[in-house]
């Protein structure tokens, strides 16, 4: 693993590392998919954020990008979800080419790999907690749609025109919230979401306003593909190896 996404993870598990107020949330499991309901009144929206919140087959890639956000993510995320199996990907450019972190649950086992353009590594995980340096990367976004139907902060859902995003034709809201999703420095949020018509989560839009003077936190993550998750999608680039002593 590079020395970027180490530092990114000791960010991320850590402290923000700035004097910014920016959103903090804690991280959930990666394979955690509570029983969410959608509580009485609240409709459409609530239906399709209870659908993502269980879980939804498919693949989407989004393009990532924030302003005052916590380790200030700027990249694409792509996330596979086939029964059981679930795969996430980070790619940055950071240095002038691009790297890639996946974490694969998949029945072969838990593995994390890295990828650039000029190699590939792979290593066998003994346990679920080990691949958090790539799954608890987006919980802010993850878990949102799930928090938001679950005893929260009173919020506001108004439909919004439909639009398609990665090809997909995407139902989408405008939320606002009376207080703070998570937790985080005092303030007011307010999101647009949108999903499709299965639950998958297409666009993501979230600005905090803080009570201080310090200025907005906003995260974005926009879907730019969709589609059906195969087998395939689930293959380690290179076979893992065992790095834990003795293996």
């Amino acid at each position: 693993m590079s020395a970027g996404v180490l530092a990114l993870a000791a960010v991320i598990l850590g402290c923000n590392g700035d004097d910014e107020e920016t959103p903090t949330e804690t991280p959930t499991s990666p394979t955690a998919t509570p029983a969410i309901t959608a509580p009485p009144g609240s409709g459409d929206f609530g239906e399709l954020a209870a659908k993502y919140a269980a879980g939804v087959e498919g693949v989407v890639r989004y393009k990532v990008d924030s302003e005052n956000w916590g380790f200030h993510p700027v990249g694409t995320w792509s996330v596979y979800r086939l029964g059981a199996e679930i795969r996430e990907d980070w790619a940055t450019n950071t240095f002038g080419y691009d790297e890639i972190t996946s974490a694969f649950i998949v029945g072969d086992g838990l593995f994390l790999c890295h990828s650039t353009d000029f190699a590939a590594s792979c290593s066998i995980a003994k346990e679920v907690a080990l691949l958090d340096v790539m799954m608890i990367l987006f919980t802010p976004i993850k878990d949102f749609p799930g928090d938001l139907l679950t005893g929260g902060p009173d919020y506001t859902a108004t439909e919004l025109p439909a639009e398609t995003l990665g090809g997909t034709e995407a139902r989408c809201f405008d939320v606002a919230v009376d207080g703070r999703i998570g937790e985080g420095p005092p303030g007011t949020e307010k999101i647009k979401l949108c999903f499709s018509a299965e639950g998958q989560l297409l666009a993501y839009d979230r600005l905090v306003t803080f009570d201080s003077d310090n200025p907005d936190g906003r995260l974005t993550a926009i879907a730019e593909e969709a589609r059906a998750a195969t087998e395939a999608d689930f293959e380690t680039p290179v076979t893992p190896r065992d790095l834990s002593p003795g293996g």
